[in-house]
């Protein structure tokens, strides 16, 4: 009985092998080629399958193959876990995408009650001299992202728990947003939720706003309670909120985002970033301009950070990563373990202390009494490092 899959399997390992060996021999990253190549291994376990069902017959006509489905599990689980460990930097970014992409799913919790979704609000901007958007909302979420649209376009979303449908409808139809223009060419957006009757409580009303494309105006929202997702816009962005997490996608401008009980995850800056939150972890991705980023419990990470670094957190890990070493690093943890992955070419002057753990380094970095410290190619920047757990100086 011939096993379908044999010679697909072991041209697998073969050319990982090779790949690794390759790699190691002249310095390439020929593995990353799995990355797009992948979809080779199914089309010559195909053709393994067809030459074996027209030439492996036995004279009854029965097929005599079978499928060898554990050798081509074991030569996959081989090749994805030599991929992870020759290249650990893909291999996180492709999970931080995955924890991006879902690190706020865990405070979008099933609420509660009655949607009413109200007409859709145009407001236009033709003729008028705009240079700020304002949005305030006492108690729901906002989103606000750029559109092929030519007006200011808010959708109200009004969310009623614990009553009848009258008496819901009649709530969300007393709620309303109100759109007005200040003389300090100020457009001021806010959500104007009624209050329950018997509980004085605020009913939920979320804003969905879309802006033009070419609007570059700065954006300043303010939240009591709720979560702000703002994405692709040119101008400068300050967001604040009480109490929900903050994301912040592809924005031109500098940005300045904080609250005081949730994430914040922020990808794609075209210049400064200045984050902090008092209970909440951070995310960062593709910052081109300084990163500040503060957090009395939780974690830090940030990822391709292209200039200076400055990232405290009272209680959590750090880890800080980027191709390039364009600024002055300063990283504290007062509780938790240090990890930063610097390139072959870093320009730094390397001084880091920990209280308890072990420090490791792949640099010929000089390690005695939970002290490290060297010099990088010319020692251009300053990367200092404190935390009291382990603190590790790995390559990139």
């Amino acid at each position: 009985m011939i096993k379908v899959g044999r010679i697909t399997a072991a041209l697998l390992t073969i050319a990982v092998g090779v790949m690794v060996l390759v790699d190691q021999l002249f310095g390439l990253r020929s593995i990353r080629l799995l990355l797009v190549w992948w979809p080779c291994i199914f089309v010559l376990w195909g053709v393994e399958m067809m030459a074996s069902a027209k030439h492996r017959r036995i004279p009854d006509g029965k097929r005599s193959w079978k499928i060898d489905w554990i050798g081509m599990f074991a030569a996959i689980f081989l090749s994805v876990s030599v991929f992870i460990i020759a290249q650990p930097n893909l291999f996180r970014d492709w999970v931080r995408s995955i924890q991006f992409d879902f690190s706020m799913m865990k405070e979008m919790k099933l609420t509660e009650g009655m949607k009413f979704k109200q007409q859709a609000l145009n407001y236009s901007i033709e003729g008028r001299s705009i240079r700020e958007l304002a949005v305030r909302n006492r108690y729901g979420n906002v989103s606000i992202r750029s559109g092929s649209v030519t007006d200011v376009e808010v959708e109200l979303t009004v969310i009623v728990s614990s009553l009848s449908k009258e008496e819901a409808e009649q709530l969300a139809t007393q709620s309303r947003v109100e759109i007005a223009e200040s003389a300090a060419e100020q457009l001021l957006i806010e959500g104007v939720p009624v209050r329950y009757t018997a509980s004085e409580q605020l009913v939920r009303t979320d804003l969905s706003i879309t802006v033009p494309n070419e609007a570059a105006w700065n954006l300043d929202v303010q939240l009591d309670d709720g979560l702000i997702d703002i994405r692709e816009l040119s101008g400068a962005i300050a967001a604040e909120t009480k109490s929900g997490s903050i994301q912040i996608v592809n924005i031109e401008n500098s940005v300045q985002a904080r609250t005081w009980d949730g994430d914040i995850v922020v990808k794609g800056i075209g210049k400064d970033l200045n984050v902090d939150t008092a209970r909440g972890d951070i995310i960062i991705l593709d910052i081109e301009g300084d990163v500040t980023a503060d957090t009395k419990s939780g974690d830090i990470d940030i990822s391709r950070a292209l200039r200076a670094v400055q990232a405290e957190t009272l209680s959590g890990d750090v880890l800080v990563e980027s191709e390039v070493v364009g600024g002055h690093w300063h990283l504290l943890s007062l509780s938790g373990d240090m990890t930063i992955h610097l390139p072959d070419d870093a320009d730094a002057i390397v001084s880091g202390k920990n209280t308890f753990g072990d420090i490791t380094s792949d640099y010929p970095l000089g390690i005695a009494d939970n002290r490290i410290e060297g010099a990088l190619g010319s020692g251009m920047h300053d990367i200092l490092l404190q935390t009291t757990g382990d603190l590790h100086v790995l390559r990139r």
